[in-house]
């Protein structure tokens, strides 16, 4: 018996479909937006400018700058006076001198900080010394003769130029003016009071006591002239006056030297030997009762000197 066997062929058929579309992978993913990045905060104080000179009681005004960061900014200032403030701009005014140091600070919107600072120099008002008051000629408690021209001669120091001066002579008269020449006419005790008054309307006073004496009677023909009571005041480091009495009105005049010259016979004039010698005062009119000023002298020097009138 035969058996017949048949193969049978299986053909598979693969069919492979295209999709009519892509899928990207980007299409379905997540979206993600990225923020540029923020610059740095930075403050500035744009005024006044550092080093600034103010008077005390001067208004001043303080202005802010910010860059950077996130706006809107809080501007904070610290005057360096124990005084604060807030805002971009702000009016100050000091009311003591000194050197101030100023800080400002700003803060943005995140909460981020920074600061400035400059110093300012605040000056106070100019420290006026008083007014003083003072004769400078004649001396005080000096005589003088009736009929006598004196000169009288004041000083001012201190408070606010120019100045007025006011002499009242101690006999009922008045004048005006830093120096007058006065004449008295009856002998007795005057007090002269010298008043300044300067240009803020200050006063200062000085008075000084002067005798007026009659002048002494003519010398009889052929008296010859003497002098008397020698004496030394005023002395200071640079100078000194020398004062003598006549018996009658003659000039004045002083020779001085840093060494002695116990004779002067046969020195020649003017100087008689003496290095120095002041000009000849007290010609027109002469004078009984003398007093010269010696002046440029050095100090701690002794002079030597001797007075002559004619």
């Amino acid at each position: 018996m035969r058996y017949i066997i048949k193969t049978i062929a299986i053909i598979l058929v693969i069919e492979i479909f295209v999709s009519p579309f892509s899928i990207r992978a980007e299409d379905n993913a997540d979206s993600v937006a990225v923020s540029p990045p923020v610059a740095a905060l930075a403050a500035a104080i744009t005024f006044p400018h550092p080093g600034s000179i103010y008077n005390v009681g001067d208004e001043t005004t303080f202005t802010a700058a910010a860059t950077g960061g996130e706006p809107p900014y809080a501007y904070t200032w610290d005057f360096g006076d124990g005084t604060t403030a807030f805002g971009q701009s702000y009016d100050k005014t000091y009311a003591t001198a000194g050197v101030k140091t100023v800080t400002l600070k700003i803060t943005d919107f995140a909460g981020r900080t920074a600061t400035a600072s400059i110093t300012v120099t605040i000056v106070g008002p100019a420290v006026i010394p008083p007014l003083a008051a003072s004769i400078v000629a004649p001396a005080n408690n000096s005589n003088v003769e009736t009929g006598q021209t004196v000169t009288f001669t004041a000083a001012a120091t201190g408070g606010e130029p120019p100045y007025a001066y006011t002499w009242d002579f101690g006999d009922g008269a008045e004048a005006f003016g830093q120096s007058y020449q006065k004449t008295y006419t009856e002998p007795g005790a005057k007090t002269v009071v010298l008043t300044i008054t300067d240009f803020a309307a200050r006063t200062a006073t000085a008075n000084i006591n002067l005798t007026i004496i009659a002048p002494p009677p003519p010398s009889p023909p052929g008296e010859p002239l003497t002098i008397s009571n020698i004496r030394v005041t005023d002395v200071t480091h640079e100078s000194a006056i020398i004062r003598w009495m006549t018996n009658r009105a003659a000039s004045s005049r002083v020779i001085y030297d840093t060494v002695s010259h116990p004779s002067i016979t046969g020195q020649s004039a003017p100087n008689f030997g003496y290095a120095f010698s002041t000009a000849i005062l007290d010609t027109d009119p002469k004078v009984v009762e003398h007093a010269v000023a010696v002046s440029s002298l050095s100090p701690n020097t002794t002079y030597y000197f001797r007075v002559i009138s004619q």
